[in-house]
Parts: C-alpha cells; sequence; structure tokens
C-alpha cells in the first residue's frame, strides 16, 4: 500500500505457508476467504485509516 507521496508503508509479512503437495489451492482458498471475511468485517475502520492516510 502507498501512501499519496507514493512510499510503501506495509509491512509485509507472510500469512502462510504455501506446501506443495497437491494442496495449494486449498491453502490459498481458505486463506483468500479468511481474508475477505476480515476486510468485510473491518470495512469501516479501514475507510478511516485510509482517510486519515491520505490527509
Amino acid at each position: 500500500m502507498f501512501n499519496k507521496k507514493q512510499e510503501d508503508f506495509v509491512d509485509r509479512q507472510p500469512i502462510h505457508e504455501i506446501v506443495v503437495d497437491g494442496s495449494e489451492w486449498e491453502t490459498v482458498d481458505a486463506w483468500f476467504q479468511y481474508c475477505v471475511d476480515k476486510m468485510e468485517k473491518e470495512w469501516a475502520h479501514n475507510v478511516r485509516r485510509w482517510n486519515d492516510d491520505w490527509k
């Protein structure tokens, strides 16, 4: 993510290791759904935070 000065301000960290054993897509799908659910639950907080970052 970038602020209005085009500076990357996110400390990126892996969410979960993807093991190549035939279950890769199950892992990706499960964690994708987790992230979508989290985003939907925390959208109002994120809007406030994003608005503050763009001031």
